[in-house]
C-alpha cells in the first residue's frame, strides 16, 4: 500500500439518498473503504450500491437521532462519520464527544461556523461584515423592506438545494410566497455563470479550491459542468472560507456576472453533488479528505486539477430486479433484514458483511468446489495476517487439533495435559489418537490454565500440553516453555476461540514454539461456515499436515491432475477445506479489523453495564489483547438464574460442562476444585455482533431481576 494511503476504514456516510452522499459513498468504496450507508428513507438509492452496509436512521430533527447514531457507531465499530446532507450537521456537531467516545472521528468546524453556513441570514451577515459580495437579503422583520421592481428569490432560511425555492419579480409576490415558505428569506436574484467551488480546508486553515462552472442545471442539480481556473474567483472563495472559519470538506457556490463581478451565494459544510468532476480533473478530493479526517496531513499537491474537463450527470439505472429483492435490501437496518435480526434471544450468531454470498457464488460458478487455489489463497492470507510462514486449512477446529496431535507423534501410551473446562471435542481428539487426558485445574478468574498448574501436572508420561484459550484469552506458557521443551513435551494450542487475539506483541499462533489450532465454525470470530486452520512450527510439519488432510496422498491436487498415478505415504483423513468455505473465510478476513473493534466494544459495553450488579463476577478475557469470543459471568444460583433468563427470552448458555465429570471420560476423573466450583456458576451471556446497546441493557436488566428472584427463593 502506498505510503500516502490509509488502510481501509469503516466510514458512516449520511444522506445517501441525495446526490452528495451517494457520490461520496461511491468514491469511498472505490478507495477501498467500507461504507455504512445511512439515510432516513428506506428506499435511498445509496442502499443499492455494492458493498455498502445499509442503515435506516431517523430524520435529524427526530429526538432519537443522536442515540441511534451513537448506537450504530458503537455496534458497527464505525471509524468515522461524514455528513452528506446539511440537516445532519448540527446534531453531529453537538454529539462530537459522544462519537469520539465510541471511536468514531468527525471532521467539522465548530458549531458557530456550521450555524453560519446553514442559516442563510447568518451567512449573509458574516459575508457583509467581511466585505464579500453577496446578494441583498431580507428576512424576519426586514421583509417589509423588499424593494419592488427587482427580480427576487424566495427560499427557506435553512433549506438546502432547490427545495422550496421560488422566483418572482414583484414585491407583493415575494411577500405572499414568504407566507407559504417556512421561515422564509428573500434574496436579490443574480444572473450570470453559476459556479461551485469544491474545497478542502486542512486543520491549519490552508485550503485547496477546485472551480466548476454549472453549465446546465436541472432541479437544482448541475447536469453538465466544466472545470476552470480564475484567480479572482478563487481568492473570493478563499476569503469566504476564512470568514466562516470553514474546515474539512465543503463547497462554495456563486455567480460570475457578465461584467466579471463575482458574488458568493452559499457555503455548505459538506461535499457537493458534482464533486466527481473535480476528481476526474485530477484532484484527490475524497482521498485527501480521508487523510485529514484521520489526523494525517492533507497533501495539497494532490488537489491540483486540470481546467476544461467536463462531466454530465443526470440519470443512472442502479438496479433492475424483482420487487421482493428491493424490499429485502431496503428493509435492512443493520446489514441484515430487520425482521430477522438476531438479538439477545440468541446466545451466538454468525455476522456476515454482505460479500460472502457473492464470494460463494463465484466459486459455484467456477465449478471447482474442493481444495482449490481459493483455499490456498485463504491459507496465504491467514498466514500473512498472523505474520507466520505457513498455515494449513482443514475442515474444522476438531480436525485441526486431531491433525496437530498426529503430526506431533502423540499416540497410545502418551499423556496429554488438558483442562477439563473445554468443549468435549478437545478431549475426543486426544482419545482418537490413542492418548489419555491428564485433566488439570484452571484459574477461576480467567477459566484458563496457568504455567504453574501445567507444571504441577507434568509426569514422566506427559507428551503434550493442550492449553485452551478460553473465550479468546491468550495463554503465555513462556515461563515454562524451556522446561517443557527439555522434557520433549509439545504445546498444541486449542485456539478455537482466539483467532485475532494477541499474546504480547504477537498474534496467537505466531510464537513459533507451539502448534496452534483455530476454528472457523459458524459462530466463531471469523467464520467459514465450517473450517479450521493449523499453524505449524516448521515446514516439515506443514507438509505432514497437508498429507494427513488429503488421505495420506503425497501429491497435491494440481500435481495429481498432470499424472496418471499418485502415492499414499501414510495414514490420512479427508480433512481438506473446500473452496466454498474458503471463499467465505476470505470475505470475512477482509473485514476482520471491524470484527475486532466490534467484539471488543461489545465486551466493554457488557463490562460497564455489569459493574452495577452485585454478586456478578465477569470472566476476564483480557479484552485489550483478546478478540473476545464469549462474555461469561459467574453468578450464585446459576441454574435458577439460567432458567429465569431463558423464560424471559434471553439466550444465555453454559460453556462448558466439565469433561472430567462426563461418563465417557470417567476413567481419568480426578478432583479439580476450581473447575468444579466455577462450573456450577458460569453463565454465557448473549454475545454476537448483531447486538445493540439496547440489547445489552436488556440482558443486564433481566440478569439483575433473575438474581433477585433466585436470591428470594
Amino acid at each position: 500500500m502506498p505510503g500516502d494511503q490509509l488502510a481501509p476504514r469503516r466510514i458512516l456516510v449520511t444522506g445517501v439518498g441525495a446526490n452528495p452522499g451517494f457520490g461520496l459513498t461511491r468514491s469511498l468504496t472505490r478507495l477501498g473503504h467500507e461504507v455504512v450507508a445511512a439515510d432516513s428513507n428506506p428506499l435511498a438509492p445509496g442502499f443499492l450500491l455494492p458493498g455498502v452496509v445499509p442503515q435506516v436512521i431517523p430524520l435529524a430533527a427526530d429526538p432519537g437521532y443522536c442515540d441511534r447514531m451513537a448506537e450504530l457507531c458503537r455496534r458497527l465499530a464505525v471509524d468515522a462519520v461524514v455528513a452528506g446532507i446539511e440537516n445532519d450537521l448540527p446534531p453531529l456537531v453537538s454529539m462530537a464527544p459522544c462519537l469520539d467516545a465510541a471511536g468514531a472521528r468527525l471532521w467539522l468546524p465548530d458549531a458557530g461556523s456550521v450555524s453560519a453556513c446553514i442559516d442563510k441570514a447568518a451567512f449573509h451577515q458574516v459575508l457583509t461584515e467581511h466585505g464579500i459580495p453577496t446578494p441583498r437579503t431580507w428576512w424576519g422583520n426586514t421583509l417589509d423592506q423588499v424593494p419592488d421592481g427587482t427580480e427576487l428569490v424566495v427560499k427557506p432560511r435553512r433549506g438546502h438545494g432547490a427545495q422550496g425555492v421560488h422566483y418572482c419579480d414583484k414585491r407583493e409576490h415575494a411577500l405572499f410566497l414568504s407566507e407559504l415558505v417556512s421561515d422564509a428569506l428573500v434574496q436579490e436574484r443574480i444572473y450570470g455563470t453559476e459556479f461551485t467551488a469544491d474545497c478542502l480546508v486542512d486543520r491549519s486553515a490552508c485550503a485547496s479550491v477546485i472551480l466548476r462552472r454549472r453549465n446546465l442545471v436541472k432541479a437544482g442539480l448541475a447536469t453538465v459542468s466544466t472545470t476552470f481556473h480564475d484567480t479572482a474567483v478563487q481568492d473570493l472563495v478563499q476569503a469566504t472560507l476564512r470568514a466562516v472559519r470553514a474546515e474539512g470538506l465543503c463547497c462554495v457556490q456563486g455567480f460570475i456576472t457578465v461584467d466579471g463581478a463575482v458574488t458568493i451565494t452559499e457555503l455548505n459544510v459538506r461535499v457537493a453533488g458534482g464533486f466527481p468532476l473535480s476528481e476526474a480533473a485530477g484532484a484527490d478530493l475524497v482521498g485527501q479528505m480521508v487523510r485529514g479526517l484521520f489526523g494525517m496531513p492533507v497533501d495539497h499537491n494532490r488537489l491540483t486539477y486540470q481546467a476544461g474537463m467536463f462531466l454530465t450527470n443526470y440519470v443512472e439505472t442502479l438496479a433492475v430486479g424483482n420487487a421482493a429483492e428491493l424490499e429485502r435490501i431496503t428493509a435492512s437496518e443493520r446489514g441484515t433484514v430487520t425482521a430477522t435480526r438476531p438479538d439477545a434471544g440468541r446466545n451466538a450468531s454468525p455476522y456476515l458483511y454482505g460479500e460472502e454470498a457473492a464470494a460463494v457464488a463465484s466459486v459455484l460458478e467456477s465449478g471447482q468446489y474442493g481444495h482449490t487455489d481459493v483455499t490456498q489463497e485463504f491459507e496465504r492470507r491467514i498466514a500473512a495476517y498472523l505474520g507466520v510462514p505457513d498455515a494449513v486449512a482443514v475442515t474444522s477446529g476438531t480436525a485441526a487439533l486431531h491433525s496437530a496431535l498426529l503430526v506431533a507423534g502423540i499416540g497410545p501410551g502418551a499423556e496429554v495435559i488438558v483442562p477439563s473446562l473445554t468443549f468435549c471435542a478437545t478431549i475426543q481428539v486426544i482419545r482418537a489418537v490413542g492418548a489419555t487426558p491428564r485433566f488439570v485445574d484452571i484459574d477461576p478468574a480467567t477459566l484458563c490454565v496457568t504455567p504453574q498448574l501445567v507444571m504441577e501436572a507434568v509426569s514422566d508420561a506427559t507428551a503434550a500440553v493442550v492449553p485452551v484459550l478460553f473465550g479468546g484469552r491468550a495463554i503465555d506458557l513462556g515461563p515454562v516453555q524451556d522446561a517443557l521443551t527439555e522434557r520433549g513435551i509439545v504445546v498444541i494450542e486449542d485456539a478455537a476461540h482466539a483467532f485475532g487475539s494477541r499474546n504480547g506483541p504477537r498474534h496467537v499462533g505466531a510464537s513459533g514454539t507451539a502448534l496452534t489450532c483455530f476454528s472457523f465454525g459458524p459462530i466463531k470470530n471469523l467464520t467459514c461456515g465450517q473450517g479450521g486452520m493449523v499453524i505449524p512450527r516448521t515446514g516439515e510439519e506443514a507438509d505432514a499436515i497437508r498429507r494427513i488432510r488429503l488421505l495420506g496422498v503425497a501429491q497435491s491436487q494440481s500435481e495429481r491432475a498432470n499424472t496418471t498415478t499418485y502415492r499414499v505415504d501414510g495414514f490420512g483423513l479427508r480433512y481438506q477445506l473446500s473452496a466454498i468455505n474458503s471463499a467465505i473465510g476470505l470475505a470475512q478476513l477482509s473485514r476482520f479489523a471491524t470484527t475486532v473493534r466490534a467484539r471488543r466494544g461489545l465486551w466493554r459495553s457488557y463490562r460497564d453495564a455489569l459493574s452495577g450488579l452485585d454478586g456478578v463476577t465477569l470472566i476476564d478475557v483480557g479484552a485489550h489483547h483478546a478478540v473476545p469470543h464469549l462474555c461469561q459471568v459467574r453468578v450464585p444460583h446459576r441454574d435458577e438464574v439460567f432458567s429465569d433468563l431463558r423464560a424471559q427470552g434471553v439466550g444465555v448458555g453454559v460453556h462448558y460442562p466439565p469433561n472430567h465429570l462426563q461418563p465417557a471420560f470417567a476413567a481419568w476423573r480426578r478432583t479439580l476444585p476450581a473447575t468444579e466450583r466455577v462450573a456450577a456458576e458460569i453463565l454465557s451471556l448473549p454475545f454476537h455482533q448483531h447486538l445493540t446497546e439496547t440489547d445489552i441493557d436488556h440482558v443486564v436488566s433481566a440478569l439483575g431481576q433473575a438474581l433477585k428472584s433466585a436470591g428470594a427463593s
